[in-house]
């Protein structure tokens, strides 16, 4: 229990962190996704956009523009506005 415990200590302390860098906003940009959020865990590409995942969570790019279009938080660790 003490490890899960912990944990979610590191998670809530990553999101904190994330929220000082600001937020995630639709249409913005590649770059500013990776300011706020680090590099992804898995980057599934798709034309100019595709889907970048930060575990569970992703956040999805524009074919076109290359600019976040949406994102599901399933684990809560995307700020979003």
């Amino acid at each position: 229990m003490l490890f899960e415990n912990e944990a979610l200590l590191d998670q809530v302390s990553a999101q904190e962190e994330r929220k000082q860098l600001g937020t995630i906003k639709l249409g913005d940009t590649k770059e500013r996704v990776k300011k706020v959020m680090g590099p992804p865990d898995q980057i599934i590409p798709f034309l100019e956009g595709g889907d970048w995942y930060y575990g569970r969570s992703s956040i999805s790019f524009d074919i076109h523009s290359g600019k976040v279009d949406g994102w599901n938080n399933l684990d809560g660790n995307i700020p979003v506005d």
